[in-house]
C-alpha cells in the first residue's frame, strides 16, 4: 500500500506537454541541474552552487521560456538523490509549492564501489582508484581509525553501503562457482568451453540459447542469427558489406565478442590454423573489426563442437578467409 508522504514515487501521471521537470545531481559544494522542459527541443544543463534561491530562480526561468514556446506550465516537479541535504531540500520545494520527489540510492544502477567513494569524497576523504585498494582503505579508515573524521551518521552511513558492497561480491562468486559447477556437469557446456574464449558464463548462455544448435544448418546460420555477420548493401549491381546486423540475442553476442577479445592474443600467437588467421587478419585490419570476426569464427566453430559432440581441436580446425 502506498504512503501517503512517500517522497520516492508520484501517483499522478507526469503530462509532459505541461510538467517541467527538474533532475539535480547534489554535491557539497554544487548543484548540478538538468531540465526537461516542454517546448524546447533542447535539455538544459545548468551548474549551481549549493544555493536553493538559486535552484528557484533557474526552475523560474526554464518555466518563463516554456511559455515563450506557447506551453502552460501546469506542474514542476524536481528530483534528486536521496543523501546530503536531500530531505530538507525536498521540504522546502514543497513549501513552495513544487513536487519533490527523493530517490533512494539503491534504486540507481551504480556500482557500490563509486558510491561509497562519491560518499567518502564529500567529505573531504580520496579514496584510491582500484576495488582492491578500495578495499585497504576502507579498512584502516573503519577498521583501524574507527571512522575518524566520519560523524556517527556518516559512519553508519559507510559502514551499511560496505556491508551492501561485501554481500553483493559474496553473491556474485556464489552464481560463478555455480556457473562453473554446471558447466563442469553438463556435456554441451563442458565440450563448449574447450574452446578459446569460451568460459563457463558463455558457455552456459550459449547452451541456454542454442541448445544443441540443431536448429541451424550451418555455422554461418548460427552466426546471422546472433547478429554477427556483416549487413549488405548493394547499389549499381555492386555488393558492399557494411558493420555487422546486431540481431538476435544481444547478451549472448555481447559475451561472444567479449570472450573473443580476451582470447585473441593467446590465440594469435599460436602455429595454428586459427591462429594463422587472426594474426594475417590484424596485420591488415584495425583490432576491434579481428575481434567480432572472431567472435563470428567462434560461433561457427562452437556449432560444428555441438553438432558433431566432440571437443575442439586447434589443428583440426579449416579456417577459410
Amino acid at each position: 500500500m502506498q504512503v501517503t508522504n512517500d517522497l520516492s514515487r508520484s501517483r499522478r501521471v507526469f503530462e509532459q506537454d505541461s510538467t517541467l521537470i527538474a533532475v539535480i545531481e547534489l554535491s557539497l559544494s554544487n548543484w548540478l541541474v538538468a531540465g526537461l522542459v516542454p517546448g524546447l527541443d533542447r535539455h538544459p544543463l545548468k551548474k549551481l552552487g549549493a544555493d536553493q534561491d538559486a535552484l528557484l530562480q533557474l526552475i523560474e526561468r526554464w518555466r518563463d521560456e516554456a511559455v515563450k514556446t506557447g506551453r502552460t506550465i501546469t506542474r514542476i516537479v524536481v528530483a534528486f538523490e536521496a543523501g546530503r541535504d536531500g530531505f530538507w531540500l525536498a521540504r522546502w520545494l514543497k513549501a513552495r509549492g513544487i513536487e519533490a520527489f527523493v530517490i533512494h540510492s539503491t534504486s540507481i544502477a551504480v556500482p557500490r564501489e563509486h558510491r561509497l567513494r562519491a560518499i567518502l569524497l564529500e567529505r573531504g576523504f580520496v579514496a584510491p582508484q582500484g576495488k582492491r585498494k578500495l578495499e585497504q582503505f576502507l579498512s584502516v579508515l573503519m577498521d583501524e581509525q574507527n571512522g575518524a573524521g566520519l560523524s556517527p551518521r556518516m559512519v553508519l552511513l559507510v559502514e551499511d553501503a560496505r556491508a551492501q558492497w561485501v554481500e553483493l561480491d559474496r553473491r556474485i562468486t556464489a552464481f560463478d562457482t555455480e556457473f562453473v559447477r554446471w558447466a563442469k556437469e553438463n556435456e554441451q557446456a563442458r565440450r563448449l568451453t574447450t574452446i578459446p574464449g569460451f568460459g563457463a558464463i558463455v558457455a552456459s548462455a550459449f547452451v541456454a540459447a542454442v541448445g544443441r544448435a540443431e536448429s541451424f544448418d550451418r555455422g554461418r546460420d548460427l552466426a546471422a542469427w546472433l547478429g554477427l555477420v556483416p549487413r549488405q548493401f548493394t547499389t549499381g549491381g555492386k555488393p558492399k558489406l557494411l558493420g555487422i546486423s546486431k540481431r538476435g540475442n544481444k547478451y549472448l553476442r555481447k559475451q561472444l565478442i567479449h570472450g573473443a577479445r580476451a582470447a585473441l592474443p593467446h590465440i594469435a600467437e599460436r602455429d595454428t590454423p586459427l591462429g594463422r588467421w587472426a594474426k594475417e587478419l590484424m596485420s591488415r585490419t584495425h583490432r576491434n573489426i579481428v575481434v567480432v570476426a572472431l567472435a563470428n569464427k567462434l560461433t561457427r566453430i562452437a556449432w560444428a563442437v555441438l553438432q558433431r559432440g566432440k571437443p575442439f581441436d586447434a589443428k583440426a580446425v579449416s579456417v577459410a578467409a
